[in-house]
């Protein structure tokens, strides 16, 4: 264990010498971690939760949930870029009746 707190102590004081908060390095590292195991057992879900020293369930459910999240940002963004798309219609729209008065 303290093999890992000598190799952690570096990275974290450079994290937070960056302002970085524990929610974030909890939720990148989790990914990291998940994603290096289900490589390292070529995607069988399995091996990778034992692995992991989870159950497979758990495993998924983490899965399903970066699913999730990812589909709720893509949305935003597209209904920020359709947003964006609207006001330069509008913008357009504008001049062009501007310019025929």
């Amino acid at each position: 264990m303290t093999d890992i707190a000598s190799r952690l102590i570096p990275i974290v004081e450079e994290l937070q010498n960056a302002g970085i908060l524990l929610p974030q390095v909890e939720k990148q590292f989790r990914r990291i971690y998940i994603d290096a195991a289900l490589k390292r057992c070529r995607g069988n879900k399995t091996r990778a939760s034992q692995c992991l020293g989870i159950h497979r369930n758990t495993l998924m459910n983490e899965l399903r949930a970066r699913r999730t999240d990812e589909a709720t940002a893509i949305r935003k963004e597209r209904a920020s870029l359709l947003g964006k798309v609207a006001r330069l219609n509008k913008r357009i729209n504008s001049a062009a009746s501007r310019r025929r008065r």
